[in-house]
């Protein structure tokens, strides 16, 4: 076995008595396949590792992993990272072979929109009833301009809430409303629309999550760049809230007068903004789509996704929306549907739901909610594309 060999198989861990990893049916493949990523990425004492692993039936002993990771499933933790063995040399143990009081500790980060009603921190109980590992709320009613203000107890009660979950905080973000364009001309709806950012900055950085999803707007017909100088002193003002809520800027599915719909547009108006490290991007597979972005052959997926990170860059890439698109390719129609039951299909949102998960970017599905499916029917089908 080479240096570079890669063991897949399932491990149980006895913490207890602070032990082993005993090995049950592993087997080897050569390359360097990439690390899953953690829902949980935490630094681990030298004390607690484990001092023996065995392969194969073989004893072996190990040095310090020059990276360790743990997660927990509510029952105890499993850690993995990388090992070198005397007998078999740098050892990576990937994160989906581990087993854990007999349940798969599965660390995609995915899930869907859920609902504020009855309160902001119910959020959180209506993810877990859905199976979420990641979750995207609206704050206020998305279709109005006045929100209830968020009591510090509510905020308490929802980030305690979240803690107790096992949900990870940055696998969530909020949405911001319908009504707002930050790139129109007209002088009040624009001071309601930067009002409304800022205020939803300042309500993100209460309940402590860690991103706001956006939409780009529309110039209506004033030309692209004055929409996007517009939209570039509306972000300016939103990053003067003194928090780390992330504004993350979603590409948009072309329709007539809209902005950030063509990549190299949408990285235009990102690399203008300042500071950098308080924006982003959101990634929607239907807009994208239907903005003329092929993704229905893995293939397909795979140079829309590398246009993409040459252009705006996976760095900054922080959420996916992950929906297919009734309408065909390029027709610039935004209606969601179902995964694998659009024009996208399970061949191309299945590359991108793989290489989402490899990145560690949380997925969040906005599909409809109909006689067809439901929202944990999609997250089914989506999580059997990985």
């Amino acid at each position: 076995m080479d240096a570079n060999s890669t063991l897949f198989g399932v491990f149980a861990a006895d913490w207890l008595r602070g032990a082993n990893f005993l090995e049950h049916g592993v087997k080897a493949a050569s390359g360097d396949t990439q690390d899953k990523p953690v829902q949980n990425k935490i630094r681990i004492r030298a004390y607690m590792l484990p001092a023996r692993v065995s392969l194969a039936g073989r004893a072996a002993p190990l040095q310090k992993p020059k990276r360790l990771y743990s997660a927990s499933d509510g029952r105890g933790l499993i850690e993995w990272g990388f090992f070198h063995s005397e007998r078999f040399g740098r050892v990576r143990l990937l994160p989906r072979c581990f087993k854990l009081s007999g349940h798969i500790h599965h660390t995609m980060k995915i899930g869907c929109h859920v609902s504020i009603s009855g309160g902001i921190e119910k959020a959180v109980g209506n993810a877990k009833a859905r199976g979420c590992t990641a979750f995207q709320i609206f704050t206020r009613n998305p279709r109005g301009w006045r929100a209830k203000p968020i009591s510090d107890e509510e905020a308490s009660s929802y980030r305690q809430r979240l803690a107790d979950s096992g949900i990870d905080r940055m696998a969530t973000c909020a949405h911001m409303p319908y009504l707002p364009n930050l790139a129109g001309p007209n002088a009040e709806p624009y001071k309601k629309s930067v009002d409304t950012l800022k205020d939803e900055v300042a309500r993100c950085g209460m309940l402590g999550i860690p991103y706001l999803v956006t939409h780009l707007g529309s110039h209506l017909g004033t030309g692209p760049e004055a929409g996007i100088k517009r939209l570039a002193e509306a972000y300016a003002a939103a990053a003067t809230i003194d928090n780390d809520v992330t504004i993350l800027l979603e590409n948009m599915a072309g329709q007539k007068n809209s902005i950030g719909y063509d990549f190299e547009e949408w990285a235009d108006i990102l690399n203008r903004l300042e500071p950098s490290g308080r924006f982003g991007v959101c990634f929607d597979t239907c807009h994208a789509f239907v903005a003329g972005y092929d993704m229905r052959t893995e293939e397909a997926a795979a140079r829309t996704l590398d246009d993409f990170d040459r252009h705006v860059g996976h760095d900054r890439l922080k959420v996916l929306h992950l929906n297919d698109a009734r309408g065909e390719l390029g027709c610039n129609l935004d209606r969601h549907h179902h995964i694998g039951l659009g024009q996208i299909g399970s061949q191309g949102l299945g590359y991108v739901v793989r290489t989402m998960d490899r990145l560690g970017v949380p997925i969040i599905l906005e599909t409809p909610i109909d006689d067809t499916r439901t929202d944990v029917d999609n997250l089914r089908v989506a999580r059997q594309l990985a």
